[in-house]
């Protein structure tokens, strides 16, 4: 600086120093703006991320999102699919700086549980039948209480249930996100009924002597017993349905099935009177 007039005017060196320290300031400055706009860019052009929240800068556009890529856009933050698959997502900020990214949906299920049933015991039974299913699901997994014996009214965790009476019983089984399969199952093997008897005498026309009585037994069920025919109320039982009879009276037959349900039956064997002709006068 020098002294001109009684006041201080900078010389042409300080000049010199003060346009240098200025230029470096200003250089400075530019820096730092274009290190942050660069900072700023490449987020927003970082692709492979799934960045939806708001980003630093410019803000995301009025409408950000695009899941068909780019063909339309969308202020929507949420997409509702139908489906298991991959999806594209992609996000845009207000000068068109776009971020891009996919994710997996695998947690869809609409396939119901594979199921079957069976009955037990598989012969008849004179009481209960057992039916028991069976089931597995390899989506969502079955439910806590899986199974129902009602058609889906009522249901439980027990794959068992015992039925007392012949018929067609809906069942189903269900899994966690509720898809239900349906099965009927026919129980045919409970037998309460007793066997069908009949008789027949031989001679049909007997008069004296010997007769003999036949019981004819027919079981639809599990079948008539080894021996299953009684003519002493139930004392003794017999293979044969036979009986010779000598003399008249009222004679009693009990026929048991396989299961032990009785058939009772009565037979009264009267013989026939001798006609007497009478020559006429």
């Amino acid at each position: 600086m020098k002294q001109i007039n009684g006041k201080l005017k900078p010389d042409n060196n300080f000049k010199w120093k003060f346009r240098k320290q200025l230029l470096a300031a200003c250089f400075f400055l530019l820096v730092c703006i274009t290190g942050i706009t660069a900072a700023t860019k490449g987020m927003t052009e970082n692709s492979g991320t799934n960045q939806t929240e708001k980003i630093p800068g410019c803000g995301l556009a009025d409408a950000a999102y695009s899941y068909d890529g780019g063909k339309t856009w969308t202020s929507d933050s949420f997409l509702e699919v139908a489906g298991n698959g991959t999806y594209e997502v992609m996000v845009r900020d207000r000068l068109g700086n776009i971020s891009s990214g996919s994710f997996r949906v695998d947690k869809i299920d609409r396939t119901a549980p594979a199921a079957e049933a069976v009955v037990h015991p598989e012969g008849f039974v004179k009481d209960k039948a057992v039916i028991i299913l069976s089931a597995s699901d390899d989506g969502s997994g079955l439910a806590g209480r899986p199974y129902s014996y009602d058609g889906g009214r009522t249901w439980t965790a027990d794959s068992m249930h015992e039925v007392e009476e012949n018929g067609d019983y809906q069942a189903a089984v269900r899994d966690a996100a509720g898809n239900i399969t349906r099965l009927t199952v026919p129980v045919k093997n409970i037998d309460r009924d007793p066997p069908e008897i009949s008789f027949s005498l031989t001679p049909e026309h007997w008069r004296s002597g010997s007769a003999v009585l036949t019981v004819h037994a027919v079981d639809q069920g599990c079948g008539l017993d080894a021996k299953a025919f009684s003519f002493d109320n139930g004392r003794t039982f017999q293979i044969s349905g036979r009986k010779v009879i000598q003399e008249p009276g009222e004679i009693k037959v009990l026929v048991r099935d396989a299961l032990g349900n009785f058939s009772h039956g009565y037979y009264r064997a009267v013989p026939l009177r001798k006609l007497e002709w009478t020559r006429p006068e």
